[in-house]
């Protein structure tokens, strides 16, 4: 015949009850804090690539007014936010860019379009740091299709330029 319970272990908790619900509290709250402080790194990283997206378009139609003869001068120019060329991205530099020109190739016989003189494809890649981590590269202008060597950025805009004032004389 079993024991009769009393009231005190009916309606009570055990110690390890207890701990048990403590320990999983603790658990969930732990999780919605660091859910919390990652938020505020994806804002940054959002603010910081809003403010690249700006540079970059300010520097896409600073090129695009230029006239066509001066675009082959900007082939791997590189910048800082404000504009200043400079030769290596660095924390001082919170926005650090590089132009890329290029003639426009035919995919299919990988001649230039139009002798390689009334098409230009200029690229510019945008570099940023977000709480002192560099979003991006600007290394070099070179491409290959192995990707090794191409510029890698969230931030970046091609445009296509052409020369309308040539002669076909």
């Amino acid at each position: 015949m079993r024991p009769a319970r009393t009231l005190m272990n009916k309606y009570g908790m055990t110690l390890v009850e207890v701990l048990v619900a403590v320990a999983i509290f603790t658990f969930c709250v732990c999780g919605l804090l660091l859910t919390y402080m990652n938020l505020f790194i994806f804002n940054d990283a959002a603010r910081d690539s809003t403010l690249a997206n700006h540079a970059l378009i300010a520097k896409l139609e600073e090129i695009r007014s230029t006239g066509y003869s001066d675009i082959p001068a900007w082939d791997n120019k590189t910048f800082n936010a404000a504009g200043d060329p400079v030769s290596n991205c660095s924390l001082s530099d919170i926005f650090c860019g590089r132009v890329c020109v290029s003639s426009v190739r035919d995919p299919f016989n990988n001649t230039t379009f139009y002798n390689g003189t009334d098409l230009k494809r200029v690229r510019v890649i945008i570099s940023f740091y977000s709480r002192n981590r560099l979003i991006g590269n600007s290394s070099s202008c070179g491409e290959d299709l192995s990707g090794k060597s191409q510029l890698r950025s969230p931030v970046e805009g091609v445009i296509m330029i052409k020369n309308f004032t040539r002669s076909d004389g």
